[in-house]
């Protein structure tokens, strides 16, 4: 599965666990309400900016929800005693 479609695919999992809509889950992560739709319709994204978004995904991922089966997911970055 590509980087993209992962985004996508946690982007996804992700607004469904939280009960919010993709356009706010991107304004969330990016900082634009319409970048996931864009990426969703071709759009491209760098990878830096895909991998951070995957970053922020792990690092807030609401407890009790399962993260996507055949997503890689990363190791958290956020101290969990902090948070």
């Amino acid at each position: 599965m590509r980087l993209r479609d992962q985004l996508l695919t946690v982007s996804e999992a992700y607004a469904h666990a939280v009960g919010r809509s993709e356009a706010r889950v991107s304004t969330i992560v990016f900082g634009s309400g319409n970048a996931i739709s864009r990426l969703r319709g071709g759009a491209d994204m760098g990878s830096e900016r895909l991998h951070n978004g995957l970053q922020w995904f792990t690092d807030n991922w609401p407890t009790g929800a399962d993260w996507p089966a055949g997503v890689p997911r990363p190791a958290r970055t956020v101290d969990e005693a902090a948070a």
